[in-house]
């Protein structure tokens, strides 16, 4: 089998990718960079490369599962440590409740207590003012009666 130049009979569109100096290709353009760049190499050279390039695809692929497997055994545990201190403060967001609701009837009932003084000292207030109002009017009456009133004068014209 020959090829001419530009020519290959490896499909561009090959279904994995491969690496070359960091560049994601498919692995037909690798196969006719290989031929075309570099001369002609043979087929065997070439197969064994991609194989070479799968191999170390499938090694990085079973890398990343390692490490996949060991970042959920990390969140796992994270999961636990964070589980041990939520049951913790779901205990203290009740106690907490039960406080402010305590506190809530303690402030009540004290802001209760206290306007009902404040209205207890108003009407008796109210009620000394009156009293004493009455008695001032007794007394305003009683000096009128004691003083007599000045003799209407006459002037003269």
């Amino acid at each position: 089998m020959s090829l001419h130049s530009g020519q290959s009979s490896i499909p561009s569109e090959a279904p994995s990718h491969a690496s070359v100096g960091g560049e994601q290709l498919p692995l037909g353009t690798l196969a006719r960079r290989m031929i075309i760049g570099c001369g002609t190499y043979r087929w065997s050279d070439l197969i064994e490369r991609l194989t070479q390039q799968v191999e170390a695809m499938n090694k990085n692929l079973v890398q990343q599962a390692i490490d996949f497997e060991a970042q959920l055994e990390k969140d796992q545990a994270t999961r636990t440590e964070v589980a041990r201190y939520t049951g913790n403060l779901d205990f203290v967001d009740v106690s907490l409740r039960g406080l402010n609701k305590t506190y809530k009837f303690e402030t009540d009932h004290v802001t209760n207590a206290v306007t009902a003084s404040f209205n207890q000292l108003a009407a008796a207030f109210h009620e000394t003012t009156t009293a004493a109002t009455g008695h001032h009017r007794k007394l305003m009456t009683s000096l009128q009666e004691l003083v007599p009133a000045p003799a209407p004068t006459l002037k003269a014209q």
